[in-house]
């Protein structure tokens, strides 16, 4: 049997490289990500952006070094300001995320109109004004919009290739999930169809039917960083 191969948790030559190989390796690491959002428990359905939660970790290059750090900041452009994720601090964190690779994970019963600030606010805070390309609800934030007009998800969704159905029946992600990662994994089998339209409803239509839709599983990873 062959061992797995080792994981470095130092590159001390990395210093001594050309500044393009340098670049090269932070670019690299700029992996598109899965940003779980979810409301604040004492605040629910509230359209402020302050009353987001997210326990996602922010990417290391951001706290690397120097030269990491700028390299992160431009690619992502777009910085949040959340809640914290404590319940005994009114204060607020920083949320990093590139609008086109990293998908918003919407955990909580968020309404249309609180969705609309969210989205809107990256819009407005991105240099190049781009709308989040993916989005994905959970089962909660889905059954909000079982009963929400054509006209209102189209508005709100209607930009993306696909809207992305996430197999997470809860409004928060697992108790003890912190400063992690979100991994998703998709359903492969159809026979989900089906099922979800019983316990979700009827649903969204964002004008693309049934091939607008993707499913995946969503797993969440504690403390990578």
């Amino acid at each position: 049997m062959t061992n797995p191969p080792a994981v470095l948790a130092e590159f001390p030559l990395l210093r001594s490289l050309p500044p393009e190989l340098r670049i090269k390796i932070w670019e690299g690491s700029f992996n598109p990500r899965v940003i779980e959002l979810h409301h604040d428990t004492k605040y629910p359905r509230e359209t402020q952006l302050v009353h987001f939660k997210s326990y996602n970790s922010n990417p290391a290059a951001l706290s690397a070094c120097s030269e990491s750090r700028l390299l992160a900041q431009s690619h992502y452009s777009v910085v949040l300001s959340l809640d914290t994720g404590t319940d005994n601090s009114d204060g607020v964190r920083p949320l990093y995320l590139n609008p086109t690779t990293d998908m918003l994970a919407i955990l909580s019963e968020a309404s249309p109109r609180s969705l609309e600030v969210l989205l809107d606010t990256i819009q407005q805070l991105d240099p190049l004004h781009r709308r989040p390309s993916r989005i994905g609800l959970g089962a909660q934030c889905w059954r909000m919009f079982r009963v929400c007009t054509t006209s209102t998800a189209q508005k709100l969704f209607g930009h993306l290739d696909k809207l992305e159905l996430l197999l997470h029946p809860h409004t928060l992600p697992p108790p003890g999930f912190r400063d992690g990662e979100c991994v998703l994994n998709a359903v492969k089998s159809l026979s989900a169809w089906p099922y979800l339209c019983t316990f979700w409803g009827p649903g969204l239509d964002i004008g693309k039917g049934e091939d607008g839709l993707r499913f995946w599983y969503i797993n969440f990873i504690s403390g990578l960083y």
